[in-house]
């Protein structure tokens, strides 16, 4: 009887737990960088899907704090730049949060073509799906800096994807 009590104690108790107590679910739909979700995971989903519609995946490594990162993109996503866009399967990965697996994600890519040193964010890579032929691109030269306005040169970045592009199909 002792036992059954201190039970019917426990279970009481834990149903007790104010809701506030518990975390808030992640909720990263407003985001450009999805931090509520495995990043490899991610990846990987994007380029099954990038082989089904038999595209290249694009990459794109940076974070949400990333004023860079934003406009490229804002370029890659814009609504003038989707005929350009059209040929790649195109996907964020998160590399600002080390809780998250983005960084790994990275590091994978980067062992396919070790010759290419990190820069900065945001940081492109472009995978052909089938041969896994992979280019990685710095994103520092294609940037557009003026006196009025500062980021990335549209012109510079779908020049370079082109390029890397015909290297890798």
């Amino acid at each position: 009887m002792k036992t059954l009590s201190l039970f019917i104690l426990a279970a009481v108790s834990l149903n007790c737990i104010p809701a506030a107590a518990l975390p808030p679910p992640c909720d990263d739909s407003a985001k450009i960088y999805k931090v509520c979700s495995s990043q490899r995971k991610l990846y990987a989903e994007a380029l099954t899907g990038a082989a089904k519609e038999k595209k290249l995946l694009l990459v794109e490594f940076g974070f949400e704090a990333c004023p860079w990162c934003v406009s490229m993109y804002k370029i890659l996503h814009s609504p003038g730049n989707k005929e350009k866009t059209a040929a790649y399967h195109l996907i964020q990965i998160e590399t600002g949060n080390s809780k998250l697996d983005g960084r790994k994600v990275l590091a994978a890519l980067r062992k396919k073509e070790p010759g290419t040193k990190l820069e900065g964010f945001p940081f492109l890579a472009l995978v052909n799906p089938v041969s896994g032929k992979t280019i990685l691109l710095n994103t520092g030269g294609m940037e557009k800096n003026t006196a009025s306005s500062k980021g990335h040169d549209p012109e510079k970045i779908f020049a370079a994807l082109g390029k890397a592009a015909g290297k890798i199909r």
